[in-house]
């Protein structure tokens, strides 16, 4: 139909141009990396970990954001009260920086993948690397 964007995304539209990010976010997200993720993922509460990683880049762009976590929600954002909402019982790094990408850039969904995965492949290129595609997202292997 004419007139209707395409917003679907695709894992080669999502890697087929890097997104640059500014140095100071770049930092933030590793010294993050460094003080909850590093040898200490599997112990440290991970939800108030993403909250803290929310929380430092709405700091870093100048923004406020709202964060709802609970076991009973959809991870999605509110563009009309600035609140991300984040599934507490499948705490996810990829899913809060994509839902904090929404809040920075929109509601394109290529937009919030491109950013939220080329961030992940930047300061998290390991763990990156244990990922697989399921259609756009990025998603652990199950055994």
């Amino acid at each position: 139909m004419a007139g209707i964007k395409n917003d679907t995304p695709t894992k080669e539209i999502i890697l087929a141009n890097e997104v640059k990010f500014r140095l100071s976010t770049l930092r933030l997200v590793r010294q993050w990396k460094e003080e909850f993720y590093k040898g200490k993922w599997s112990e440290v509460n991970k939800n108030d970990a993403l909250k803290a990683l929310i929380e430092m880049l709405a700091e870093n762009y100048e923004t406020t954001v709202e964060i709802h976590m609970d076991k009973d929600i959809i991870d999605s954002y509110d563009s009309m009260n600035k609140t991300i909402h984040l599934n507490s019982a499948n705490p996810s790094i990829v899913t809060a920086l994509h839902e904090f990408a929404h809040h920075l850039k929109g509601s394109s969904e290529i937009t919030a993948c491109k950013w939220s995965i080329w961030l992940f492949i930047k300061t998290f290129p390991q763990a990156y690397g244990k990922l697989i595609w399921d259609k756009h997202m990025l998603v652990r292997e199950k055994l």
